[in-house]
């Protein structure tokens, strides 16, 4: 068994939701005004739409993880950030590879892959962060290029915040809306009570995050 060390406490590679107070909270609160949960809920229409698109252009039969719940989050997760929406078939593949360095137990070959496929990620954001430096927009990368040009914020630490909210992000949601799907293809009455009653939808959510989640466990130091 060969062994992938980690950074040690206070390490420069760990942000958000891996970093300790006081790291935590600054970092928090840069990306807050982006993430709270009224700037959320004013991408509905946005999300809707774009859940509708996918599932016309999927047809009658498909594979609901390829086609949609890898995808959505993602086009979510770029338009917080101010990616093209071109790129998110990169995005995913890059998501899902690089987050394997957490997964725990992975072969040799798995891990060199993810290696790589974090590497591929990082090189992809500095060159949108660097752009976004020259034309800050409406989005993460612009406030975060803000940041950094106004010496709140170091490109290093703003590069790794981009990578985990890539990863972590679209990763977590199509892993709960796989989940959601999964247990409502084998519970129909439940299909048919939600759909008489959607305003119990919420209370599904929660309780399927509670019931399969997509984190098993998280660490901090």
């Amino acid at each position: 068994v060969n062994t992938f060390a980690m950074e040690g406490p206070g390490g420069s590679t760990h942000v958000l939701a891996t970093a300790d107070d006081p790291a935590h909270a600054a970092h928090r609160k840069l990306v807050l005004p982006r993430m709270a949960a009224r700037r959320i809920s004013e991408l509905e229409p946005f999300i809707a739409a774009t859940a509708q698109d996918l599932l016309n252009k999927a047809g009658e039969r498909f594979d609901w993880m390829d086609a949609v719940a890898d995808r959505l989050p993602m086009l979510v997760v770029a338009r917080l950030l101010g990616l093209p929406a071109t790129d998110v078939d990169k995005l995913v593949r890059w998501a899902y590879a690089s987050t394997q360095l957490l997964d725990g137990l992975i072969a040799d070959d798995e891990l060199t892959a993810a290696a790589i496929a974090a590497t591929e990620l990082a090189g992809y954001l500095i060159d949108r962060f660097e752009e976004a430096a020259e034309h800050p927009g409406e989005d993460l990368l612009g406030d975060l290029a803000s940041h950094c040009a106004a010496r709140r914020l170091p490109r290093d630490t703003a590069v790794f915040m981009l990578t985990q909210l890539v990863g972590a992000g679209a990763e977590s949601t199509a892993s709960l809306l796989g989940s959601a799907a999964g247990i409502l293809a084998q519970r129909p009455d439940m299909v048919t009570r939600l759909r008489e009653e959607p305003e119990l939808i919420p209370a599904f959510i929660e309780e399927v995050l509670r019931y399969e989640s997509p984190f098993r466990g998280h660490y901090r130091h």
